[in-house]
């Protein structure tokens, strides 16, 4: 008789949500895909080094996204937007698998499954943005170092030695992909050294510790140097946050999970959502003050990273000035989610109550990961942009203009091009946030121009001028691509 496994089943599952994800979020079929995300998509069509170290000359986002996405498109040939999407869905699979292995049992690693690759609304940058990619190679920096045993034998000190090595190139990339994971890669040298290499009994454990350390500063200094070919230095980044501006930091935080938890929001599924992952974490919080668990030394060893850790960010968070003036984005808050994601999880593995209650407290957390799950699909089909229509798809129409520049507002400009580089090149105008004056003269070579209004200004003028560039209107405005275009022709060049 045929038996299916639990593991079949699992890994079954989890592709079904790996596949649910690509579909939702991947660039490639994204309803809510940005200037941002096409910033990598226009990298990958034309990487440069050193000047796309970091994203566009600036000094801060390492850009290890373009330079993967590099073996997809120029030796499989695969479209940018394409290779970018695969790209991120290889480290993000890596990344899952990675910290699943901290966990025991097949309902955890599913509930993690789905909050990983559909992740509460609030927090789906999860699956692009950089801060997301750290905890990609944090989660490959813990699987690792949970395979370094006590250096008792020769046999097993060079084994340690192939992994030391490859941690220290995990520990450059992640270091250089986010500045923020300084904290990470510290919090995890530490802990690890505290409570996992004291207790080696080899008389060379102090050398790992002090290669650890030595790592660590070698990525700094590395990094220092890598920022010195940024063209573009952003200013107040280290810079940190007054008391008054830190306290004011904290009640922004504090609004934004009352405007949720009080329904005040326009998305039902956000407040619903919110409600329930707060009574999973008041219900942790109340088991932990019960001591109603018993924890082992591997399970208390990474709890212990991820509750320093999320300390560290929150603190580091309220007290930076470059997040403080950015609103304090929810973006920045990634990594408090997965922490405490997988704290929930591990810890709920560890209980000592009563199956009954243990069962209940599963079917609410799985509860809340698939609601919140389903959320991305709710907000995306009726709040904003109240469509499931890939973007990359909509502004694909642009390859209809045949060889053309475009110029528009910072969110209708660079995602212009995403779908088409070789034919469509685009910059926001020169009052807003361009991120990559190369490009500039590249828009003004084509043949044909074009302006996208939207979000810019009210009606066309007959003539303006964009970056020196004296532009006269030429024909009457158009629709395309839910956008309002008009064609100008160069009437006279800067000097």
């Amino acid at each position: 008789m045929f038996f299916v496994k639990k593991k079949h089943i699992y890994f079954v599952i989890v592709c079904v949500i790996t596949v649910l994800s690509f579909f939702t979020f991947s660039p490639n079929y994204n309803p809510a895909f940005n200037s941002d995300g096409a910033i990598t998509v226009l990298m990958t069509y034309d990487f440069q080094l050193p000047h796309d170290y970091y994203f566009w000359g600036q000094d801060r986002s390492g850009s290890l996204i373009p330079a993967v996405a590099q073996i997809f498109y120029r030796i499989f040939n695969f479209t940018p937007v394409t290779a970018v999407s695969i790209t991120h869905y290889l480290f993000l699979s890596l990344g899952f698998f990675c910290f699943s292995q901290l966990l025991k049992t097949y309902f955890s690693k599913i509930a993690f499954c789905i909050a990983w690759f559909l992740p509460y609304f609030l927090f789906n940058d999860l699956i692009w943005y950089t801060i997301g990619l750290q905890y990609c190679l944090v989660g490959i920096s813990i699987f690792m170092l949970n395979k370094i045993k006590d250096p008792l034998s020769n046999r097993q000190h060079k084994k340690n030695g192939l992994i030391l090595l490859f941690l220290a190139v995990i520990f450059l990339l992640c270091i250089w992909v986010s500045d923020l994971s300084m904290i990470s890669i510290f919090v995890l040298i530490f802990i690890f050294s505290l409570l996992e290499i004291r207790k080696y009994k080899s008389k060379i454990k102090s050398l790992y510790f002090v290669f650890f350390l030595l790592t660590y500063f070698i990525s700094l200094f590395t990094i220092n140097y890598l920022k010195g070919f940024s063209e573009l230095k952003s200013r107040g980044y280290v810079s940190i946050n007054t008391l008054s501006d830190s306290i004011d930091a904290l009640k922004k935080v504090i609004d934004s999970i009352f405007f949720y938890l009080t329904y005040q929001s326009d998305d039902i599924f956000l407040s619903i959502s919110a409600t329930l992952i707060f009574i999973v974490i008041l219900f942790t919080i109340y088991i932990f003050v019960r001591k109603k668990y018993f924890l082992n030394n591997f399970i208390y060893l990474w709890i212990s990273f991820f509750v320093v850790e999320m300390f560290l960010v929150f603190s580091s968070l309220l007290t930076s000035h470059w997040v403080y003036s950015n609103g304090m984005g929810r973006r920045y808050f990634i990594g408090i989610y997965i922490c405490t994601t997988l704290l929930i999880l591990i810890f709920s593995e560890s209980l000592t109550i009563k199956r009954k209650n243990l069962i209940y407290f599963q079917v609410l957390i799985i509860v809340t990961v698939v609601f919140s799950a389903f959320g991305n699909y709710y907000h995306f089909k009726y709040i904003d942009p109240r469509t499931t229509e890939p973007l990359v798809k909509i502004v694909s129409e642009y390859k209809t203009l045949g060889k053309s520049g475009i110029v528009a507002e910072y969110w209708r400009s660079y995602v212009s091009a995403s779908a088409n580089p070789e034919l469509i090149k685009a910059t926001p105008h020169d009052k807003d946030a361009v991120r990559n004056y190369q490009i500039i003269n590249e828009v003004f070579s084509q043949p044909n121009i074009y302006i996208i209004k939207d979000k810019w200004f009210d009606e066309y003028p007959d003539t303006m001028n964009q970056f020196g560039y004296l532009l006269i209107k030429d024909g009457n405005q158009f629709t395309m691509a839910n956008c309002t275009l008009c064609k100008y022709l160069i009437l006279k060049k800067p000097f």
